[in-house]
């Protein structure tokens, strides 16, 4: 299957590209279904008035990458809140039953789900940044350049933690076991594992936490635009942060590929599960 045929089947004439239009309605609207939802939008939207306030009020004195790190901080942590239930909510809901006797694809049910959330939470990060240029144009030194680069390296991150947490929303039952398990691989992940990588010390765990982590290449890119150069170090060779920067957008997209196709090759790993211990016939 060509490239051409790929993007008709799992984008143009994929029915699943409803769930575009479902996440908008669903998560950034006050059309929700629960009051939880339009509570929790309610939230946002004050925590974002005192951001864009603070951004206008301070305009020009604030650090240019700050709200690349506050976004990432969200993101993390609000991706499994929002997409936990994408498709183990669905068998708890017993919708999923339809949903697989439909004419669709496992792969266009995968990239359905992904796309809808990829684009809002996109648009959501466009939102946000606005405050940010209104600082950034009053800056004495902006980095433009630098910064453009962190927001791709912010949407790349992501494009992958959105394809991990619907993984893991396929490979189980319930919803709550899927927000658990994806809030505990992003606590390791992103905490634990670059924690214990900079313990050992020395330039190849610097460069390795550069590479994974988008917190330390965000920060060596905030250094970057500092010193408009490469960042040395006395104790260490010189990065070269663009090949960082290009190694770690690859690493993410081949990621996020890996991760959704796993996801549909998966899909009904849960609902072919056996239980260890079958229930046992009473005898009268």
């Amino acid at each position: 299957m060509n490239l051409s045929s790929l993007w008709t089947n799992l984008v143009k004439e994929n029915p699943m590209m409803a769930e575009v239009g479902r996440f908008r309605r669903r998560y950034l609207s006050f059309q929700g279904p629960t009051t939880v939802l339009n509570g929790g939008l309610g939230l946002l939207l004050v925590a974002f008035a005192i951001y864009s306030v603070v951004c206008i009020y301070w305009r020009g004195e604030l650090d240019p990458f700050m709200p690349l790190y506050i976004f990432l901080v969200f993101a993390l942590f609000a991706v499994p809140l929002l997409l936990h239930a994408t498709i183990a909510g669905e068998r708890e809901r017993r919708s999923w039953d339809m949903l697989m006797v439909a004419p669709i694809t496992h792969a266009q049910i995968i990239m359905g789900k992904f796309a809808g959330a990829f684009l809002g939470l996109t648009l959501t990060f466009g939102v946000f940044m606005i405050p940010a240029l209104i600082n950034m144009i009053y800056h004495h030194r902006p980095h433009w350049g630098e910064v453009l680069v962190g927001c791709l390296v912010i949407i790349a991150q992501l494009a992958s933690v959105i394809a991990m947490t619907i993984l893991i929303s396929a490979r189980v039952r319930r919803p709550l076991t899927a927000l658990g398990v994806s809030l505990a691989a992003i606590l390791v992940y992103f905490m634990f594992v670059p924690g214990f990588i900079a313990s050992i010390g020395g330039y190849f765990s610097r460069t390795v936490i550069m590479s994974m982590s988008p917190f330390g290449l965000l920060a060596s890119l905030s250094m970057y635009a500092q010193s408009r150069g490469q960042y040395y170090d006395s104790s260490t060779p010189a990065l070269n942060v663009s090949a960082v920067v290009v190694t770690n957008l690859i690493f993410e997209t081949f990621l996020t590929v890996v991760l959704l196709a796993w996801a549909v090759k998966t899909l009904s790993y849960a609902d072919n599960e056996v239980k260890f211990l079958s229930k046992q016939k009473r005898h009268a």
